[in-house]
Protein backbone atom coordinates (compact mmCIF):
# COMPACT_ATOMS: atom_id res chain seq x y z
CA UNK A 1 0.00 0.00 0.00
CA UNK A 2 2.83 2.43 0.85
CA UNK A 3 4.42 1.72 -2.51
CA UNK A 4 1.20 2.76 -4.23
CA UNK A 5 0.89 5.85 -2.06
CA UNK A 6 4.50 6.80 -2.82
CA UNK A 7 3.45 7.49 -6.40
CA UNK A 8 1.58 10.56 -5.17
CA UNK A 9 3.85 13.56 -4.41
CA UNK A 10 2.31 14.04 -0.97
CA UNK A 11 3.28 10.54 0.11
CA UNK A 12 6.55 9.99 -1.75
CA UNK A 13 8.47 10.26 1.54
CA UNK A 14 6.23 7.82 3.45
CA UNK A 15 8.14 5.29 5.48
CA UNK A 16 6.71 2.46 7.56
CA UNK A 17 8.57 1.78 10.81
CA UNK A 18 7.92 -1.24 13.00
CA UNK A 19 8.67 -1.62 16.70
CA UNK A 20 11.83 -3.63 16.12
CA UNK A 21 13.24 -0.66 14.16
CA UNK A 22 12.61 1.67 17.11
CA UNK A 23 14.97 0.10 19.65
CA UNK A 24 17.02 3.31 19.91
CA UNK A 25 13.87 5.28 20.79
CA UNK A 26 12.76 3.14 23.78
CA UNK A 27 9.57 1.44 22.54
CA UNK A 28 8.01 1.05 26.04
CA UNK A 29 8.18 4.84 26.52
CA UNK A 30 6.77 5.42 23.04
CA UNK A 31 4.01 2.84 23.55
CA UNK A 32 2.73 4.63 26.64
CA UNK A 33 2.78 7.98 24.86
CA UNK A 34 1.20 6.72 21.63
CA UNK A 35 -1.54 4.72 23.38
CA UNK A 36 -4.08 7.51 22.95
CA UNK A 37 -2.88 8.89 19.60
CA UNK A 38 -3.81 8.19 16.01
CA UNK A 39 -1.67 10.81 14.30
CA UNK A 40 0.93 13.34 15.42
CA UNK A 41 1.76 16.59 13.70
CA UNK A 42 5.28 17.82 14.33
CA UNK A 43 3.97 21.39 14.40
CA UNK A 44 1.82 20.55 17.44
CA UNK A 45 4.61 19.23 19.64
CA UNK A 46 4.90 18.76 22.64
CA UNK A 47 1.40 17.27 22.21
CA UNK A 48 0.11 18.36 25.60
CA UNK A 49 3.16 17.21 27.53
CA UNK A 50 6.24 19.01 28.85
CA UNK A 51 8.95 19.47 26.22
CA UNK A 52 11.34 17.67 28.55
CA UNK A 53 9.14 14.56 28.75
CA UNK A 54 11.19 11.54 27.58
CA UNK A 55 8.45 10.45 25.16
CA UNK A 56 8.34 13.91 23.54
CA UNK A 57 12.13 13.98 23.24
CA UNK A 58 12.20 10.54 21.63
CA UNK A 59 9.31 11.30 19.29
CA UNK A 60 10.87 14.59 18.17
CA UNK A 61 14.18 12.81 17.63
CA UNK A 62 12.46 10.17 15.50
CA UNK A 63 10.52 12.68 13.44
CA UNK A 64 13.54 14.93 12.97
CA UNK A 65 15.84 12.08 11.97
CA UNK A 66 13.34 10.97 9.31
CA UNK A 67 12.37 14.48 8.22
CA UNK A 68 8.73 13.76 9.07
CA UNK A 69 6.02 16.36 9.53
CA UNK A 70 3.37 13.76 10.40
CA UNK A 71 3.43 10.43 12.14
CA UNK A 72 0.55 8.02 11.66
CA UNK A 73 0.07 5.32 14.28
CA UNK A 74 -1.01 2.14 12.54
CA UNK A 75 -0.75 -0.15 15.55
CA UNK A 76 -0.11 0.49 19.23
CA UNK A 77 1.12 -2.95 20.30
CA UNK A 78 3.38 -3.77 18.65
CA UNK A 79 4.15 -0.24 17.52
CA UNK A 80 3.75 0.23 13.78
CA UNK A 81 4.15 3.74 12.38
CA UNK A 82 4.15 5.59 9.10
CA UNK A 83 6.29 8.71 8.94
CA UNK A 84 5.45 11.27 6.28
CA UNK A 85 7.01 14.58 5.23
CA UNK A 86 4.10 16.61 3.89
CA UNK A 87 5.36 19.35 1.55
CA UNK A 88 4.26 22.86 2.55
CA UNK A 89 2.27 23.17 -0.66
CA UNK A 90 -0.03 20.36 0.58
CA UNK A 91 -0.40 21.65 4.17
CA UNK A 92 -4.13 22.33 4.33
CA UNK A 93 -7.33 20.81 5.81
CA UNK A 94 -7.85 18.63 2.74
CA UNK A 95 -4.45 17.03 3.29
CA UNK A 96 -5.24 16.38 6.95
CA UNK A 97 -8.42 14.59 5.87
CA UNK A 98 -6.46 12.59 3.30
CA UNK A 99 -3.93 11.58 5.96
CA UNK A 100 -6.72 10.37 8.23
CA UNK A 101 -8.16 8.31 5.39
CA UNK A 102 -4.72 6.91 4.56
CA UNK A 103 -4.32 5.91 8.20
CA UNK A 104 -7.55 3.93 8.02
CA UNK A 105 -6.42 2.19 4.84
CA UNK A 106 -2.96 1.40 6.19
CA UNK A 107 -4.30 -0.07 9.42
CA UNK A 108 -6.06 -2.63 7.25
CA UNK A 109 -2.91 -3.39 5.24
CA UNK A 110 -0.36 -5.89 6.57
CA UNK A 111 3.22 -4.53 7.00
Amino acid sequence: MLAELARHPMFESAERVSEDQLAAYDPPVLRGFLATCRMLRRSEQPWGLASSDPAVERMMSLMTSRGATHLIILSHDPIDLSLIAVPVIFADPTTETALSLVRRLLTLTPP
